[in-house]
């Protein structure tokens, strides 16, 4: 039988967030980090940010990886690696960097400890630099100018919504010391021309003075781009051309030293080459655009998200190639400015056109001008909009503006775009002159009834200059559904409004396009397109004729009039399964559709209603009434005809019988009505049907349900109550018996009796979700139905409850009791009498359970004990109860956990000295659910706060992610039997941002008792001691279990830190006292020791409270200090012992 000591695994496993273990290897040089999963273990993080976003392991890439983030505006992560050994000197660093195609930003640093707070210099920082999906190896070499362990570091600090990054092969090695020592660069770009300044080194690496000659030696992407010569010390200039793009400059010195040519290092900097850009530019303008172009562009994100506009070359609509493109937010609207470069304009009148695309959903942008480039002056100068789903196509827009006076002005594009929309793109910008006396743009709009009506346009009155047009027709030409064989003209006077009649439109949607013209001297002067749609639906005057048989194709639901009640983003709509509806994760369905009107001329009997409806999912009841109503609208629905839950996810019919008291047009609605974050309901069809029952008919039958057989047997026993009314409400006549007729989908039985009286009836059914109807009838026929839904068939069963579990006074065994099963986890039959239980018990080794017995369906108590050679020690029990009952599964698993076996004897002294736990086991509980839970590991405290230094710095440290946690550190048990008096005391950091700590008391049932709270009222910031004195009904017991409830009330701004604890008999020590006759030998214990006077020659032994050896020194002067780790010990110098605490 396997046991463990659960702390210690799962500290070993939290120590990456916290601090180095003490197992962490420190590298010497040279030095190569791939990095393995078994180096990045090694490895520490530091999510400064807060936003849940580290460098990971990417173990495709075998590199480390950091991933974008949408929380707050900058990442400040870091992660550092194990410490290398280095001596005083220069070294090299390589190492190979990717990021996909947004510009990051990011620092090689390199620290002392594992914490930003070590940070001792920066090695590399890169800038808004991308590498485009490639590897780039960058090298450098750096100077340390004092031995010691140090660590290097990543520092990422790209704005949030950029996209990964990843890191690899990291390689330090000595730099030879006869190599001239690297040059100092500089560099700058004017275009295409980089300028590169070199100051030239005057030593090697070792401090040799160099002499002669120096050639410094620049590269651009690995090509040599020429040479730079001058004395050492000197400063020298260079400029080379380079193409547009990304590109990486390297720099090296050649030197003669002791006859040889040596080379330096490599310098090197990332830049980026752009052309300049024309300032003003000149018409005609045109943009491709390519990334230069982008760059000239002036980009404003009024609205403060981290999503605007960007330069992207791939991804775009077909054919792929480069573009402006605005990147939406999930949750912000657009509200995004690209404002092109200044151009020169002469007075006059100009065309700005773009090729738009978009990728999935409908987006907007205007198009703008202005004499600044600001939002506010090219807002007062909107000449063009557009809003539409080109479905990953491209279309031109255009828009014309009139200049009154030559200038220089902006162009803009202001991106409009609703939320969580996809992509706009933007490419082929052209900005023209044209004929200002070009007649401005027609109005127009579509009014129809049903396929009949009419598009009305009005001839502009003036040209786009705003001057009167000069002619005195106009010609319009109208394309309708983009159709040239559907094309129309009429003429009117400037000013004047016309329409184009149309007949016999097919229902659906439609668009138009229109433009007019005149002819001036032989010349055609024509205005801009304009664009404009509309849906044809059913004339105001149709009604449908009864039996109404609806199937909702597209057609169909765009017939009906939808109404989103609740104002959110899901409605009703045309799916591939007819009627649709999804769901909303935060709001509750409240969505309508109406069908047009219904003449229903027939009320003397009973009406039916009926729809086939499915779920999306069994795990998701759905829910929607039908209703009918007088006016197609939400007012005007005045009776409800079905109200039904749906738990089925099969296309079944669902109907109810009705009646109306006067004939007349009607309107059905259909209303969804589920609760938030459900799944789908779908409705196949929808059908109005007159009825051959009178409505003298019974009414529903009242109080029913349905029971499953307890065994798992598949049928159901229904209950109901005949009804006592007819279908309009009038009493049935008591003596005249009814007959109710009760179906599922496996059998039909019918019951008698009278109004009134209750009936039972027991039916076969099919196995899982079961609509059982019961339709009662009397001389006049079937009166309404009424429904009821069971789940037959044997279900899993629900996992158990642990009622009890007590831990023996011995403290070797405990005992379990839980509730007998009989539900099923889905609401179906568990047969409890089938039922039985499997005892296991888990084993963190090996990850898994192990089953210890298996119980019949009535013994549901167990009693664990521990076996004899597990008695002597301590250690954490996980036992778990799960039922079964002939399913292929069983229940989940209950558990109940106990530390159990020997207890401690007092005193306890836990430093966690050398990152270990030296009473075990320590356990770990919560108030909260495991995924929400704080994590703890042991760890170096001054890498979590560098005011918390201790002696041995090890610590034990809790932190959590979320904004709340709580934790219950539950220490080993001890025993105060035959004692008096018993006192407990840690060691706890306190800071702004310490949790609330309380001491706390486990008894054998598992109960939590508080023993008192540690105040930190008045304390100054440091390590502080949280002392306790055991109160009398904690003493003379054969165990006792303490704990702290750390309680993080500030969330992930709480520092939990404990710098060991002790628990003490504060009457004595509990280790034989030798105490000699007076010799003059004084031990005095002082901070971080002890303090021996009167014992010159003398040798001095100190050992712990159990018995261990700490160290044994003879002393040459009569006064001398010992140092010694904070704790209790037995200190002997000469004939002289005494029980010490150091602080």
């Amino acid at each position: 039988m396997k046991h463990f000591h659960p702390l210690t695994a799962l500290l070993a496993a939290m120590l990456l967030p916290m601090g180095a273990a003490a197992d962490t290897p420190v590298y010497t040089v040279p030095f190569s980090f791939t990095p393995t999963q078994a180096q990045y273990n090694e490895c520490v993080v530091e999510d400064l940010d807060g936003d849940g976003s580290m460098t990971t392991y990417d173990s495709s890439e075998h590199a480390f990886k950091h991933s974008m983030s949408y929380q707050g505006a900058i990442s400040d992560d870091y992660l550092f690696m194990p410490g290398i050994q280095m001596a005083a000197g220069t070294y090299r660093l390589s190492y190979e960097w990717m990021s996909k195609t947004d510009r990051e930003n990011y620092s090689i640093v390199l620290s002392t400890g594992t914490a930003s707070t070590t940070v001792a210099q920066t090695i590399v920082d890169r800038n808004d630099v991308t590498s485009s999906n490639s590897w780039v190896t960058e090298t450098i070499s750096f100077d340390v100018t004092e031995a010691g362990i140090y660590h290097l570091g990543i520092h990422v600090y790209s704005p949030n919504g950029r996209w990964n990054q990843w890191w690899r092969n990291f390689t330090v090695s000595v730099v030879d010391q006869q190599l001239p020592r690297v040059p100092v660069m500089t560099i700058s770009t004017d275009g295409l021309d980089l300028g590169v300044t070199l100051q030239l080194p005057t030593q090697t690496v070792g401090g040799t003075a160099l002499t002669g000659t120096l050639t410094g030696e620049i590269s651009v992407d690995g090509t040599v781009a020429g040479t730079l010569t001058g004395a050492p010390g000197a400063t020298v200039s260079g400029v080379y051309p380079v193409t547009s793009g990304e590109h990486l400059v390297t720099a090296v010195v050649k030197a003669t030293v002791g006859g040889s040519e040596k080379v330096s290092e490599i310098v090197s900097e990332s830049f980026r080459a752009t052309r300049k850009c024309p300032t003003p530019m000149t018409l005609p303008v045109t943009l491709a655009p390519d990334e230069d172009e982008f760059l000239w562009c002036q980009v404003i994100n009024s609205n403060g998200d981290n999503n605007t506009w960007e330069y992207c070359s791939t991804g775009t609509p077909e054919p792929e190639g480069g573009a402006f493109r605005y990147n939406y937010s999930w949750t912000t609207n657009a509200d995004d400015w690209l404002i092109l470069p200044v151009t020169e304009f002469p007075a006059g009148a100009f065309e700005v056109s773009v090729n738009t695309g978009t990728k999935f959903n409908a987006e907007s942008y205007e198009i703008c001008w202005g004499s600044e480039p600001t939002p506010e002056a090219l807002q007062a100068n909107v000449i063009g909009t557009f809003s539409k789903n080109l479905a990953n196509t491209w279309e031109t827009v255009k828009a014309r503006m009139t200049v009154p006076q030559a200038g220089q002005y902006y162009i803009a594009f202001h991106a409009t775009s609703l939320s969580n929309s996809s992509y706009l793109y933007l490419r082929d910008i052209k900005i023209k002159e044209i004929d200002g006396t070009l007649p401005a743009i027609p109005a127009a709009d579509a009014v129809f009834d049903g396929g009949d009506g009419a598009i009305n346009i009005t001839f502009p009155a003036t040209d786009i200059s705003g001057a009167p047009l000069t002619a005195t027709s106009l010609t319009a030409t109208i394309v309708l559904d983009s159709n040239p064989d559907q094309t129309s003209t009429v003429s009117g006077a400037p000013g004047a409004t016309v329409s184009v009649p149309y007949t016999g439109l097919a229902r659906g949607n439609h668009d138009y396009s229109v433009k007019v013209s005149y002819e001036r001297d032989g010349t055609v002067l024509e205005s801009d397109m304009i664009y404009g749609s509309f849906v044809i639906g059913l004339p105001s005057t149709f009604a449908y004729e009864m039996p109404v048989e609806l199937t909702f194709d597209a057609a169909t639901v765009g017939d009906l009039v939808i109404v989103n009640a609740n104002g959110d983003d899901k409605a009703l709509y045309a799916g591939s399964e007819g009627l649709s509806y999804d769901y909303n994760g935060s709001m509750a369905a409240d969505d309508w559709a109406f069908t047009a009107a219904i003449d229903i001329t027939q009320v003397s009997r009973l009406l039916n209603v009926a729809t086939t409806v499915r779920a999306q999912s069994t795990s998701y009841h759905e829910k929607f009434e039908i209703w009918i109503g007088t006016a197609p609208s939400i007012e005007g629905m005045t009776q409800k005809l079905l109200d039904t839950e749906v738990i089925w996810d099969q296309m079944t019919p669902v109907n109810a019988d009705f009646m109306l008291e006067t004939p007349g047009k009607y309107y059905v609605g259909i209303h969804v009505t589920s609760e938030r974050n459900m799944y789908g309901i779908y409705f196949r069809d929808l059908s109005l049907t007159y009825t051959d029952k009178s409505c003298t008919t019974p009414g529903q039958a009242t109080d029913i349900t349905a029971v499953p057989d307890i065994t798992g047997a598949a049928s159901a026993t229904v209950s109901f109550t005949m009804p006592v009314n007819d279908i309009p409400g009038e009493a049935l006549d008591p003596e005249a018996e009814l007959t109710a007729t009760v179906a599922s989908t496996a059998e039909t039985k019918t019951v008698t009796g009278l109004p009134g009286s209750q009936q039972s009836v027991t039916l076969a059914c099919a196995e899982g979700d079961n609509t059982i109807s019961v339709t009662v009838a009397n001389e006049n026929g079937n009166g309404a139905t009424a429904y009821v839904t069971v789940k037959c068939g044997l279900d899993a069963p629900k996992t158990p409850v642990i009622t009890k579990h007590v831990v023996a006074a011995d403290n070797c065994s405990f005992h379990i009791e839980w509730n007998p099963v009989t539900e099923g986890v889905t609401g179906g039959p568990a047969n409890p009498a089938g039922m039985f239980y499997i005892v296991w018990e888990w084993d963190p080794d090996d990850e898994d359970w192990y089953q210890l017995d298996a119980l019949d369906c009535d013994e549901t108590s167990y009693d664990y004990e521990l076996s004899e050679d597990w008695k002597s020690t301590m250690s954490a029990v996980t036992v778990g109860i799960q039922a079964y009952n002939g399913m292929n599964s069983g229940s989940g698993i209950a558990s109940a956990d106990a530390v159990l076996g020997k207890p401690y004897t007092l005193p306890m002294n836990e430093t966690f000295a050398d990152y270990k736990i030296h009473y075990e086991p320590i356990s770990l509980g919560s108030t909260l659910d495991p995924d929400y839970r704080p994590e703890w590991g042991l760890g170096n405290p001054a890498d979590v706060n560098s005011g918390a230094q201790c002696e041995d710095n090890a610590a034990l440290i809790g932190r959590t992610s979320f904004n709340r946690g709580d934790s219950y550190v539950m220490l080993p048990k001890f025993t105060t039997n035959e004692m008096t008096a018993a006192s407990f005391e840690a060691m706890i950091f306190v800071s702004p941002v310490v949790p609330e700590y309380t001491l706390v008391t486990r008894d054998a049932e598992g109960n939590y008792s508080d023993v008192m709270s540690f105040s930190t009222t008045g304390l100054q910031a440091g390590w502080q001691p949280f002392a306790v004195a055991l109160p009398e009904t904690m003493l003379g017991k054969e165990w006792v279990e303490l704990g702290l409830f750390v309680n993080f009330t500030m969330g992930a701004s709480n520092q939990a830190m404990i710098d060991g604890y002790r628990i003490y008999d504060p009457n004595g020590s509990g280790i034989a006292e030798t105490v000699a006759a007076a010799d003059g030998v004084a031990i005095i214990p002082v901070a971080g020791g002890v303090v021996i006077e009167g014992a010159e020659g003398e040798t001095v032994t100190v050992h712990t409270t159990d018995g261990r050896l700490v160290t044994a020194v003879t002393l040459s002067a009569g006064r001398e200090t010992l140092p010694i780790a904070t704790g209790t010990y037995l200190v002997s110098a000469g004939t002289t012992a005494k029980i010490v605490a150091v602080r």
